[in-house]
């Protein structure tokens, strides 16, 4: 699947790989954000292009205010640089942004680039509340890259943000009207709301028609930070290798469980610094 032959066109060699784009923060400290989809997509043998939306000293939670590196100029180089070579790119998976502006400018590099699929994990907010330093106006900016994703990965609480409701309790008569709602506003990717709890589990609501396809691991108490840049990571790469959305929905899950269960088993401080991945590590490895 993945041919690293290379050939000779116009008195250069030519990549025939074609690799992922991953474009969401890197954050200096523990396993999370792009750290952690490199470490998964590269365990799953996919080859990665990285584009660092925003280099932060911690992630944005727990640490107070992290020190940040804006990319866009870097980005935006980087991106004409590969195109001048015309990689090839089968697909690109995009997390947390923080800015309108770097929203702008992602949608206009996936644009360009043009990858034959688009993941987008609309990173923004959780347990009610915008993550610390965004606007109120983020959301808006991110329904416009939202609109080229074919798949979507919100949480709930990014889900009601996406479509201006008021957030409420997950429950399946709102997600299947939060579903129309994106529908409207031109958001036709398939859409997976993660992070719902049902039946003593905890898994993610693939919408399919007028139903929802529950696919569930068990439930672990306590807050894991990471576990949303993972699931996405996992979801692509699950559809790289070729399985169906529904398929790689159940596949992901599994696997994300294998990563929750050995962070619970680390002290609650140390979860600040992401998922533990060694063992998923060993599971994808396997897979493969």
């Amino acid at each position: 699947m993945y041919n690293d032959e290379r050939l000779t066109k116009g008195g250069r060699d030519v990549v025939e790989t074609k690799a992922s784009i991953i474009i969401e923060d890197f954050s200096a400290l523990g396993q999370i954000s792009l750290v952690a989809a490199t470490t998964i997509l590269q365990a799953m043998g996919i080859t990665t292009a990285l584009l660092p939306a925003t280099v932060l000293s911690t992630q944005t939670e727990g640490f107070a205010t992290p020190v940040a590196l804006n990319t866009t100029n870097w980005q935006q180089a980087t991106a004409q640089h590969w195109a001048q070579f015309q990689l090839p790119f089968q697909g690109a998976l995009v997390g947390y942004l923080g800015s309108a502006q770097e929203v702008h400018t992602v949608r206009q590099i996936i644009h360009d680039l043009a990858p034959n699929q688009l993941v987008v994990d609309p990173v923004m907010a959780d347990q009610g509340c915008l993550y610390p330093g965004l606007p109120a106006t983020y959301p808006a900016a991110l329904c416009d890259l939202c609109r080229d994703a074919t798949v979507l990965t919100p949480n709930w609480t990014e889900l009601c943000l996406l479509t201006g409701q008021s957030i409420s309790e997950p429950n399946l008569k709102d997600c299947l009207h939060m579903a129309k709602l994106l529908h409207q506003a031109g958001i036709t990717g398939q859409l997976v709301v993660t992070g719902i709890h049902q039946d003593g589990q905890i898994g993610s609501w693939l919408v399919h028609g007028d139903q929802l396809l529950f696919s569930g691991a068990d439930y672990f108490l306590g807050h894991f930070y990471g576990t949303g840049d993972c699931f996405a990571a996992l979801l692509y790469g699950y559809l790289t290798w070729g399985s169906g959305l529904h398929t790689a929905v159940d596949q992901a899950t599994q696997a994300l469980a294998v990563a929750v269960k050995e962070t619970a088993a680390v002290p609650m401080g140390e979860r600040l610094l992401g998922m533990q991945l060694k063992e998923l590590v060993t599971y994808l490895t396997r897979e493969k």
